[in-house]
């Protein structure tokens, strides 16, 4: 009785000790995943951040060129007021010199 008392007490110190040792195991696999994970996780966010900055630096530059593009018509359609209005004031001034002279 005692020689199989023994043994599994020597059994059970001997799971003790393989159970200790996976669970140590475990846990150090368990700490290396989840460090990948977490670096795998900056990575993914560095990637979708670069993404989403390249694709708001593209909208604003056609945003830009648009707003030159409103501002170079705008331009244009006051020159053209202005050069009409300038017709119309010289026409003016051609017709009262024309009345005065008489």
């Amino acid at each position: 009785y005692d020689a199989v008392r023994s043994l599994q007490v020597s059994f059970e110190t001997a799971l003790d000790e393989y159970a200790g040792e996976a669970d140590l195991a475990l846990r150090a696999a368990l700490g290396r995943r989840q460090a990948e994970a977490t670096e795998e996780i900056g990575e993914v966010s560095h990637a979708i951040r670069a993404e989403v900055i390249s694709r708001v630096e593209a909208q604003l530059s056609e945003d830009r060129e648009q707003l030159e593009r409103r501002v170079t018509e705008m331009q244009q359609r006051v020159e053209e007021l202005i050069a009409v209005q300038r017709e119309q004031v010289l026409e003016q001034v051609r017709q009262f010199s024309a009345e005065t002279a008489l």
